[in-house]
């Protein structure tokens, strides 16, 4: 094992879900250039970046998740709505909503993961969504559309938090889960 991993918090995307998305980000490659496209096997939604943390962290971080997942029952997500960060202006990356139900069960879950020591330092908002592209060059087309993409319907379970690896690879980056916790409140 290295003496650090680039790691990330986040949930895993259903396969059905998936290809749904996959084709929804067809339909806007076939539209748009300049942009650098997300392969459908990285398709997640990340609660929170870690960055480089020591391997001999790895043990302390499984525990903690456990300890958060064990606290919030099962929900489910639904995708809705295309936007990009920062602004339609100066467009980098290309993303689609994600929609919560009312009781607001992601951003409860995402608050506690982030109070945990040292993410309580971390000054950035959540902002739920899944990265389908990002661009290119300093100047990619912004993505318009006369009328907004059919969405999935197809529900997100989230029933497990994740412990996630990326890595850089020649072929692009991959990841690699090295450790589930079931939520399991209710």
């Amino acid at each position: 094992m290295a003496d650090s991993m680039r790691l990330f918090i986040g949930f895993a995307m259903p396969e059905d879900l998936r290809h749904c998305v996959a084709g929804l980000a067809g339909e806007a490659r076939s539209r748009l250039a300049g942009w650098r496209w997300v392969v459908p096997e990285n398709y997640h939604l990340t609660a929170r970046f870690l960055g480089e943390v020591p391997a001999a962290d790895l043990a302390g971080w499984r525990e903690a998740l456990g300890v958060v997942a064990a606290a919030h029952p099962p929900f489910s997500l639904t995708v809705s709505g295309w936007g990009v960060f920062p602004d339609a202006r100066r467009a980098r990356v290309l993303w689609l909503g994600i929609r919560e139900p009312e009781e607001r069960p992601l951003s409860r879950l995402v608050r506690d993961v982030a109070a945990l020591p040292p993410l309580s330092q971390e000054t950035r908002s959540f902002r739920p969504h899944l990265t389908l592209a990002r661009a290119q060059a300093e100047i990619a087309e912004a993505p318009t559309w006369q009328q907004e993409p059919t969405m999935c319907a197809t529900p997100w379970p989230i029933d497990e938090l994740l412990l996630y690896q990326s890595s850089m690879r020649p072929e692009g980056v991959r990841y690699r889960v090295l450790h589930r916790a079931q939520l399991a409140a209710g």
